[in-house]
């Protein structure tokens, strides 16, 4: 799928910018990302 090729660019993207910063970051934006799945 597309969206699935597209959310683990901007998930790595984002990792790379999170670890720069702290952790609950990252789990805060799986989490988000959980919801818009079942949403």
């Amino acid at each position: 799928m597309l969206l699935d090729k597209l959310l683990v660019q901007l998930n790595r993207l984002l990792n790379l910018l999170l670890n720069q910063q702290d952790q609950p970051l990252q789990l805060l934006v799986l989490h988000r990302r959980r919801r818009d799945w079942i949403d």
